[in-house]
């Protein structure tokens, strides 16, 4: 058997064959970048919408989420989509900052979940709730899973909750943050 290392694992050598790795995108990276962009087939990518989010990416609108999920398609391919991490985002669009929030009471709001859903394209693909716990400090989970499940067939909802313009003290923060 050889040896279990990362090297092993993301040059196809795999000494386990049936183990798979989900690479999350991350905040501030272009929507289908994450380790799995340089890997082999084996690894896959986990699509997080509150990071997409913070790195610019407006779910929020059909057309957001159509420009989101072709660039996915261009650069990894959405065969390599293996997860979803759910959660809305306490920020504004593009803002760099990782804060979620239980679906569709951030800048989020339901469409884009509305859309994932109901897109044939990923309806094998599991998702997991990344939610934090609601106000009454009670885990949100059931609640964001009933909240979600009601979204499958149902009209679409509203597009964009609210504002996306970025406050100034953030955008700021966020521009420091590139470089």
């Amino acid at each position: 058997m050889g040896e279990l290392s990362t090297t092993n694992i993301l040059t196809r050598r795999l000494v386990f064959p049936k183990l798979r790795i989900a690479c999350s995108n991350s905040v501030g990276g272009a929507a289908g970048e994450s380790a799995a962009g340089n890997a082999g087939a084996e690894v896959g990518i986990c699509f997080d919408t509150c990071h997409a989010h913070a790195s610019g990416y407006d779910l929020s609108t059909d057309e957001g989420y159509d420009r989101t999920f072709a660039e996915v398609e261009r650069t990894l391919g959405l065969d390599r989509l293996k997860a979803f991490h759910l959660n809305d985002s306490k920020s504004p669009v593009g803002s760099r900052v990782d804060r979620h929030a239980e679906i569709g009471d951030g800048y989020l709001g339901l469409l884009p979940f509305w859309r994932l859903v109901n897109d044939p394209r990923f309806a094998r693909i599991p998702g997991v709730l990344e939610t934090p716990p609601g106000q009454d400090r009670q885990t949100s989970f059931k609640r964001n899973l009933e909240r979600l499940r009601a979204l499958i067939g149902a009209p679409k909802p509203p597009g964009p909750p609210k504002s996306q313009i970025l406050p100034e003290d953030q955008k700021k923060s966020a521009q420091q943050s590139l470089f």
